[in-house]
């Protein structure tokens, strides 16, 4: 009998970004729009009836965040496992490599890369295997060649070969100005990328791209690396990204099982730069700011870029508090830190 499978794969979530649990002023945060779409994601899941989701690293923002942020996103973990879905989860740079916490999540539809290792399930005579590891901080072409090693003997080529992994390689383009990643000691090559693999799939570069790594490559998935991007907005650097998820859909009873591989979009607020340009008083740039900002959506979030021969003294007035006090309190503000490089 056919059996299709439909897997959810999505990365770099940072929950605990801005998410202060003893807030010293009363602003709006961010922090719950990134639980938001951490739960967009899993409840679509859940609606959709996938088989397994995939997370491929920094499910946290830092190393260390409080155990009630820990704990609410192992929750709402738990909660989709005991549906049925098979939920992996690769740890990623700002998970320090593991995960915190890790015995909360026992439970058997969890599968965590703790270390590098492959993770089997039978479909249709043949197993779905998925290889990983999680982030490699030191040594990363030896200990990512020692890695495909252990996993060559444990995957075969009747099977369906996932790769997962969450790191920076070589073609990955980040930023306004498209920056590309080209070699080093932390990047991964595309001549390391192995073939046998009928998907690989990438956490740490924000924005969704897919990077063949072969020079006669195919319309199909193979021999490319896909980076679903974060679910959020970190920075400004990635104000024109979509943000999202993709639905992948899986074949097991054909030579090229991947039928289907959709991106799926997020919501996230706009981000807006506000350019001020010089001012001979306080009270100009004060109205300057209040008639910019009634220009754009009162739930952007919004920085401010002075011009750079900006007049410091002017400069040295415009406190946070009287920022904010210029803008609807549904804003989230901030300064360029350029602002400040020429002052006194």
């Amino acid at each position: 009998m056919k059996r299709n499978l439909k897997l959810l794969v999505f990365s770099d979530t940072h929950l605990g970004f801005d998410y202060p649990m003893r807030p010293r002023i009363k602003i709006r945060r961010r922090g719950e729009e990134f639980f938001s779409n951490f739960n967009h994601v899993l409840n679509y899941g859940l609606k959709n009836n996938v088989d397994y989701i995939l997370h491929l690293g920094d499910l946290f923002f830092r190393c260390k965040v409080h155990n009630d942020i820990v704990k609410r996103a192992y929750s709402k973990l738990l909660s989709t496992a005991d549906k049925g879905i098979k939920i992996i989860l690769v740890p990623g740079n700002h998970d320090c490599s593991r995960l915190p916490l890790i015995s909360i999540l026992s439970h058997p539809n969890i599968h965590i890369f703790e270390k590098a290792k492959v993770i089997s399930f039978p479909i249709l005579g043949k197993n779905i295997n998925f290889a990983g590891f999680p982030f490699i901080r030191k040594n990363l072409h030896d200990e990512f060649h020692k890695y495909l090693e252990i996993f060559r003997s444990n995957i075969s080529a009747n099977d369906i070969n996932i790769l997962l992994m969450h790191q920076t390689i070589q073609g990955a383009q980040v930023g306004q100005i498209n920056y590309t990643f080209g070699s080093g000691p932390d990047i991964l090559l595309k001549k390391m990328m192995p073939e046998d693999y009928d998907l690989i799939l990438c956490g740490h570069i924000h924005r969704y791209q897919i990077i063949p790594f072969q020079q006669n490559n195919t319309s199909n998935y193979k021999n490319k690396i896909i980076f679903t991007g974060s679910t959020e907005r970190t920075s400004f650097a990635e104000k024109n990204e979509t943000k999202g998820f993709l639905k992948i859909g899986l074949n097991p009873a054909k030579t090229n099982p991947i039928e289907h591989l959709d991106f799926v979009p997020l919501p996230s607020r706009k981000m807006v730069d506000i350019q001020i340009d010089s001012e001979n008083s306080i009270e100009a740039v004060m109205q300057t700011i209040r008639l910019k900002v009634a220009e754009i959506n009162s739930n952007s979030i919004v920085r401010l870029k002075f011009e750079k021969n900006f007049h410091t003294g002017i400069l040295s007035q415009l406190s946070t508090g009287l920022i904010r006090s210029l803008v609807p309190d549904s804003m989230n503000i901030e300064i360029s830190r350029s602002s400040f490089m020429n002052r006194n």
